[in-house]
C-alpha cells in the first residue's frame, strides 16, 4: 500500500480546549406538525480570548445534515452561477453563521420516527492569543418538540463522504486534478519531497 501522511503546518491541530467553542441547538416548537414551518436555532458560546478569526472563513460555517421526514425551507443551489453568488455553499444544507444565534426554518413531510434527529456539523477556524486553530463541533438534535442538541462524536465527521482524512492520517495512493485541468499523482512524490494537501473554499 502506498502511503503519505497529511499535514497541515499553518494552523494548530490541539491545544484548544473543548469549551472554548460549545454550541447549543434546539427546535422552537411546543409541538410538530405536518405543514407548517418550524425552526431549529443554534448558539454559539464562545470561551474566554476565542474569537472567530476569519483566518480562511469568514464566518463560522453550519453544515445540516436532515432525516427523510424533514425538509429544509430554502431552494438547493445547483447551478454554477447560484453556487458563486453564494460563495460555494450548499444552501440550505450549508450556510454561514453570520448571526449568532441562527434559525433554521424546516417543515414536516410525515410524522418523525423516535429516532429521527438533525445532525449539525459547525466548522470554524478561531484565534486565540494570536494563536489559530481549526475546530469542529457535531450536534445531534432529535425532531421533536422542544428537543434540545446533545454533542455527537468528536474525534472525527466523514461529513457526507466516507474515506475522508483527518490531521495525521496516512492516504492512499490516489490523482487529483490541477487548476489548469492537468494531474497529479501522489506516486510522483512519494519518498521524494513533503507534500501538502490542501482544500479551499471560494471566498474570493
Amino acid at each position: 500500500m502506498i502511503a503519505a501522511v497529511l499535514s497541515v503546518a499553518t494552523l494548530s491541530a490541539v491545544g484548544l480546549p473543548h469549551q472554548a467553542l460549545s454550541v447549543s441547538t434546539r427546535i422552537d416548537a411546543e409541538s410538530l406538525t405536518v405543514g407548517p414551518t418550524y425552526h431549529v436555532v443554534i448558539d454559539l458560546h464562545w470561551g474566554k480570548d476565542v474569537s472567530a478569526s476569519g483566518a480562511g472563513l469568514p464566518a463560522p460555517i453550519l453544515q445540516i445534515d436532515v432525516p427523510k421526514c424533514v425538509t429544509l425551507s430554502g431552494k438547493p443551489l445547483t447551478e454554477y452561477r447560484e453556487l458563486a453568488r453564494n460563495e460555494f455553499l450548499q444552501e440550505p444544507y450549508e450556510r454561514l453563521i453570520n448571526d449568532n444565534p441562527l434559525s433554521v426554518a424546516f417543515v414536516l413531510n410525515r410524522a418523525p420516527a423516535s429516532d429521527d434527529a438533525f445532525a449539525l456539523n459547525v466548522i470554524a477556524y478561531v484565534e486565540r492569543n494570536g494563536e489559530k486553530y481549526f475546530v469542529r463541533r457535531r450536534v445531534a438534535l432529535p425532531v421533536a418538540p422542544g428537543a434540545t442538541g446533545r454533542v455527537a462524536a468528536t474525534e472525527r465527521s466523514n461529513w457526507g463522504v466516507e474515506n475522508t482524512l483527518n490531521i495525521g492520517d496516512k492516504a492512499d495512493g490516489f490523482t487529483l486534478p490541477r487548476a489548469d485541468g492537468s494531474t497529479v499523482s501522489l506516486d510522483d512524490y512519494l519518498g521524494k519531497t513533503n507534500v501538502i494537501v490542501t482544500t479551499y473554499r471560494a471566498f474570493w
